[in-house]
């Protein structure tokens, strides 16, 4: 989720900022510092709100969030990360690659690439946004120097899912299986001639399509979702939204797809 509530403001108390409340931090705090867009004698600002103890574990949670506060026992809260970038960009590239630049793997990347896929008809590695997405772009589902058939398929909102995942009009399933046994044995040629890794994503790419034509339908018909189901997660079947891809994600780990990423920017 791209920009947010500070974490100081929901999960992360930090009291000591209370001391210095409206001061600046003193010179011992601030020495070694390097500050992005503010000065290191700003006043400093502790958080509004009120923390409690939650859960068994005495979890402190912010008065923000009344609701996570009853599940925070399920929930793991790891408080010791940090980055040098101080741009949405940057940072999000540490998240999802561990390296603040383009060129790595992503972390989905990695998954597909070691343990490939639990559902033959669906890509392990899928991607669904809203809004403006990620703020570093594709990369953070991309595959940097792994073979490109470990990327993140993006699956939109709108009715084809998938882009050109839809039949041509007057193509039967027996005539698109020959094309693209055709297209296959030119593309085996070609992998034995040059061994491009390349080719043999597109060989890959060829035939999961060819299986998504069947199963991706499904999947993103909510009709057989109960009316109850879609009021708790608080969808309009008819619209997107982040809502929507929340239950499309529970849908996609139903059918065994072992890495799903639901961007929701601007």
């Amino acid at each position: 989720m791209v920009g947010a509530p500070s974490q100081i403001d929901l999960f992360d108390p930090k009291p000591i900022l209370a001391k210095y409340q409206h001061k600046s931090l003193p010179d011992d705090v601030v020495k070694n510092v390097n500050f992005s867009f503010i000065s290191s004698d700003s006043a400093a600002l502790p958080s509004p709100w009120e923390f409690k103890k939650c859960g068994r574990r005495g979890t402190q949670i912010s008065s923000l969030l009344p609701h996570f506060s009853k599940v925070v026992d399920n929930v793991c809260i790891i408080r010791s990360m940090h980055t040098h970038e101080f741009n949405h960009p940057g940072a999000e590239l540490v998240l999802h690659t561990g390296f603040g630049q383009l060129g790595r793997p992503s972390l989905g990347a990695w998954v597909d690439y070691a343990l490939g896929s639990a559902n033959p008809d669906l890509p392990s590695n899928i991607v669904k946004c809203t809004g403006g997405g990620s703020a570093a772009g594709t990369a953070t589902w991309g595959t940097g120097f792994l073979p490109t058939q470990h990327q993140g398929v993006r699956l939109r909102g709108s009715r084809d899912s998938v882009l050109f995942l839809s039949k041509p009009d007057g193509v039967d399933d027996k005539r698109r299986r020959r094309i693209l046994d055709a297209v296959r044995s030119l593309n085996e040629m070609q992998l034995a001639k040059g061994h491009d890794p390349e080719t043999e994503t597109r060989i890959a790419q060829y035939e999961t399509a060819y299986r998504m034509q069947k199963s991706v339908p499904d999947l993103v018909d909510l009709r057989s979702e109960s009316k109850e189901a879609l009021d708790m997660y608080g969808i309009n079947p008819s619209k997107p939204s982040f809502a929507r891809n929340c239950l499309m994600a529970r849908r996609l780990a139903e059918r065994g797809v072992r890495f799903i990423q639901l961007m929701n920017g601007d």
